[in-house]
C-alpha cells in the first residue's frame, strides 16, 4: 500500500509540473475563491483513495495549485487535537506523505476544526475535509487551528500496520509520563479491529483507562474510541489485535 501510494505521488508531482495547458474547472475556482474542496470523508478511508482524490488538482492544467496550502479540517465538538486520531482520514499518515515525498514543508499543512459541518450522525470517527488554499487568509470556517510545524503528534507502542507484540501498560506509562510533564497535552486510545474487536482488546483497553484514571488522567485530556481499520493493509492479517493503540498530542508552538 505504501509503495503504491508513493508511486503514486511520484506520479503525480510531476504531472503538476506541466505548464502551459489551460486551465481546469478546478483550478479556475480556486483561483476565483483561493480556496477548494478537494474531498469530504464521511466515513473511514484509504490512504490509497486519498491519492486517487487528490491528483484532481495535481494534473495537467492544474499549476495553480502548486504554491496551495494543504487543509485537513475535522467537523468535530470535541477539542482539535483528541480529535485527530479519530478522523475519517489518517491525518497523521497523510500529512507524514505530503512533507516527507510530497516536498510540502510542515507550516503548509494545516488542521482546523469545524462544528458546523458535522452531518447529524453519532459514531467513533469524526467526518474529515481535504481542502486547499492560496492563504491562511482562505481557509473554510472554522474555530479552531494549527500548523503542522505547531504540533507533536506520536503513536506509542501498538501500530497495527506492523501488528507487532507490544504491551499496553509500557504505551500507557509512556503516555502519563509524557502528559505529566505536558499539562496542556492530550492523549487518545484507539481500538482498532479488522472484522470484529476482540474480548481481550476490549479488556485491555479498559485496564489502560482504568491506570491513566488513577492518575488523574480522564476526559476531556483522554478520548477512547473503537475503529474499524481503514487504512489498508495490516500486519495482524487472520488474527484480531489485542492491544488498543495510543496516541500523544501536543502543542509545541503558539497556540491559534
Amino acid at each position: 500500500m505504501v509503495v503504491a501510494f508513493l508511486a503514486l505521488l511520484g506520479v503525480l508531482s510531476s504531472n503538476a509540473q506541466v505548464s502551459g495547458t489551460p486551465s481546469t474547472e478546478q483550478a479556475e475556482a480556486f483561483e476565483r475563491d483561493g480556496s477548494y474542496l478537494i474531498k469530504r470523508y464521511e466515513s473511514g478511508t484509504s490512504m490509497f483513495r486519498i491519492g486517487e482524490d487528490i491528483q484532481i488538482i495535481w494534473g495537467p492544467g492544474n499549476n495553480k495549485f502548486q504554491d496551495a496550502k494543504y487543509v485537513v479540517r475535522i467537523c468535530s465538538k470535541e477539542k482539535l487535537l483528541p480529535s485527530l486520531p479519530s478522523a475519517t482520514v489518517n491525518v497523521i499518515e497523510f500529512t507524514d506523505f505530503l512533507t516527507s515525498n510530497g516536498g510540502y514543508k510542515k507550516s503548509d499543512v494545516l488542521f482546523i476544526r469545524s462544528e458546523n459541518c458535522e452531518n447529524g450522525k453519532k459514531g467513533d470517527l469524526f467526518p474529515t475535509e481535504l481542502w486547499v488554499v492560496k492563504t491562511e487568509s482562505n481557509l473554510p470556517s472554522h474555530v479552531e487551528y494549527y500548523r503542522f510545524d505547531q504540533l507533536t503528534i506520536l503513536s506509542l507502542g501498538f501500530d497495527p500496520v506492523s501488528c507487532a507484540k507490544t504491551s499496553y501498560k509500557e504505551s500507557t506509562a509512556k503516555l502519563i509520563r509524557k502528559m505529566a510533564r505536558d499539562p496542556k497535552g492530550y492523549g487518545a486510545i484507539v481500538e482498532y479491529y479488522l472484522e470484529k474487536p476482540a474480548m481481550v482488546l476490549h479488556r485491555n483497553t479498559r485496564r489502560a483507562v482504568r491506570i491513566m484514571a488513577e492518575h488523574g488522567i480522564t476526559a476531556p485530556r483522554l478520548r477512547v474510541s473503537t475503529q474499524a481499520w481503514h487504512d489498508g493493509d495490516s500486519g495482524c492479517i487472520n488474527k484480531e489485535p489485542s492491544q488498543p493503540r495510543i496516541f500523544f498530542m501536543t502543542v509545541k508552538n503558539r497556540v491559534r
